[in-house]
């Protein structure tokens, strides 16, 4: 015992490096993921006009998409799907050596993390577009006056697409964890489960802020500044499930 004395950090052993304590793994978690988004946005911007002037003219003309169809319409929905992808590679690929550390293994992580970021990106960017005030076009080309009571609904659905994209995000990554650590810690991954709702909140919130900040305008220099204070806020948060989740399972 520490005779009433505060305890210490939980620690775990990784492979080959000294122990990690909650901490650590919680500021590496951050530096991981911060850095990953400032390294892959640097590739995200000519992958973003690769979407713009190539691939979104081509699914219109190809009639893979509709022209004008969703909030974001198919030019601007290709470029921020390409960059959410490069952006996520970006993050996936330096997250990928803590998990490496923790895991002893991270096979997958860097293609499901790749895929789940993708998929949050065009959900945050459509959500973020919702008309909820002054003008929007209808599907007969008139226009009329919106708010966020009249279009409640489009609103309802976007947050229940992002809820669902953070869940999908989680759970393709707990796939790979639960895995690793039940083989580690020989048990039921009760505490574990805790990883693919807090991923869900976390970019449900994000929704919620992306759209009642940018109220259904901004490009894709205005979401990036949106996504990068949102990845502050989601490596904080699932940085500390992450360290409590590893801890609690390699202890038992």
């Amino acid at each position: 015992g520490y005779n009433g004395m505060a305890e210490p950090p939980q620690q775990i052993t990784t492979r080959g490096s000294k122990p990690l304590t909650n901490v650590g793994i919680w500021w590496r978690w951050m530096l991981a993921t911060t850095v990953g988004f400032a390294l892959g946005s640097v590739f995200a911007f000519p992958a973003s006009y690769l979407g713009l002037y190539f691939i979104g003219p081509l699914s219109i003309s190809s009639a893979l998409c509709e022209a004008g169809s969703g909030n974001l319409g198919c030019i601007l929905r290709s470029g921020v799907l390409l960059s959410a992808a490069v952006i996520g590679l970006g993050m996936a690929s330096l997250q990928s050596l803590l998990m490496r550390q923790l895991l002893g293994s991270a096979t997958g992580w860097i293609t499901l993390s790749t895929i789940g970021w993708a998929y949050i990106g065009v959900t945050l960017a459509e959500t973020a577009h919702i008309p909820i005030t002054g003008s929007a076009i209808q599907d007969d080309g008139m226009t009329t006056e919106v708010s966020f009571f009249t279009n409640w609904i489009a609103v309802v659905i976007g947050f229940g697409w992002s809820f669902w994209a953070g869940l999908l995000l989680g759970g393709l990554q707990w796939l790979l964890m639960s895995q690793k650590l039940s083989r580690k810690a020989n048990h039921k991954l009760s505490y574990g489960v805790w990883w693919c709702p807090v991923n869900g909140v976390l970019v449900l919130f994000g929704a919620i802020a992306g759209l009642f900040v940018l109220r259904g305008a901004g490009g894709l220099l205005t979401l990036w500044l949106f996504f990068g204070v949102f990845i502050l806020v989601y490596a904080a948060i699932s940085g500390a499930t992450l360290a409590k989740i590893v801890i609690k399972h390699s202890s038992r």
